[in-house]
């Protein structure tokens, strides 16, 4: 049996609690931890609680905001899948995207809650 779509489960925002994310991880699901809103320094934390829980995929929710973050988030996912997912439109995706360009096993997903964050899309997303 093939999978049709694919189930997204997010942690709660700003608490950096992995714990829903792996939960969501282990039956099957793709855990997302959310960081939005997360104060800096229980993002790495969370995110090695994540990974020290699950194998395999894993989903990270950033805002623009987290732009200096990113490059440490990355570097504590060593080789693993990633999900990422922008919220905040196209400045978000714009202020994001140099820093993950070119990463192997990126999923990149953008986060539109209104049609004004369509606007100034990156070519090609």
């Amino acid at each position: 049996m093939s999978k049709s779509f694919e189930i997204l489960v997010y942690s709660p925002a700003g608490l950096g609690a992995p714990d829903l994310a792996v939960a969501a991880s282990r039956a099957g699901a793709l855990g997302v931890l959310d960081l939005v809103g997360t104060a800096r320094e229980g993002c790495l934390p969370a995110l090695q609680g994540l990974l020290d829980q699950t194998e395999g995929a894993v989903g990270l929710r950033l805002d623009a905001g987290q732009q200096s973050l990113l490059p440490e988030l990355l570097s504590g996912l060593g080789d693993r899948p990633l999900s990422l997912i922008v919220c905040g439109g196209a400045p978000a995706l714009n202020a994001l995207l140099p820093t993950v360009a070119g990463r192997a096993g990126l999923r990149l997903l953008a986060e539109i809650t209104a049609a004004e964050q369509l606007a100034d899309l990156p070519a090609g997303v």
